[in-house]
C-alpha cells in the first residue's frame, strides 16, 4: 500500500465520523399518569413552545394509549395488532444497489 492510500483512506474514515455524529438534543422531561403509575416521558425542545404545550396536553389527555413497554400490552391478542405488510405475491424481490438508491432518494 502507498502511503498515499494510506492518508486518502484515513482521511475519508475521518471524515465519515464527523458525518454521523448525531447532533445533541435537548430533552425536556414530563411526568404522566396518575400518583399509582406515572410515567416518565421525554420531549424534544426544539419544537416551538405552542407546540410543546399542546404535545403535553395530548399525553396527559391520552395516557392510556401511548405504550411504554412490552409489559403494557403482553395481554393483548395478536390477532388485533399484528403488523403485515400487503406485497403483491406475482412479484420478485430485487436488490438494490445502494447508489441506485441514493439516485432515486435526490430525484424526489
Amino acid at each position: 500500500m502507498k502511503k498515499n492510500d494510506v492518508k486518502q483512506f484515513a482521511r475519508l474514515v475521518e471524515k465519515s465520523e464527523r458525518a454521523w455524529k448525531p447532533t445533541k438534543e435537548e430533552l425536556q422531561i414530563i411526568i404522566v399518569g396518575t400518583r399509582q403509575d406515572e410515567r416518565e416521558l421525554k420531549i424534544e425542545t426544539l419544537i416551538t413552545a405552542s407546540k410543546r404545550v399542546n404535545l403535553i396536553s395530548l399525553l396527559h389527555e391520552y395516557v392510556n394509549v401511548f405504550v411504554q413497554s412490552y409489559a403494557d400490552i403482553s395481554s393483548l391478542d395478536t390477532n388485533i395488532i399484528v403488523q403485515k405488510v400487503p406485497l403483491n405475491e406475482e412479484s420478485i424481490p430485487m436488490k438494490r444497489n445502494y447508489e441506485e438508491l441514493v439516485q432515486i432518494w435526490c430525484l424526489r
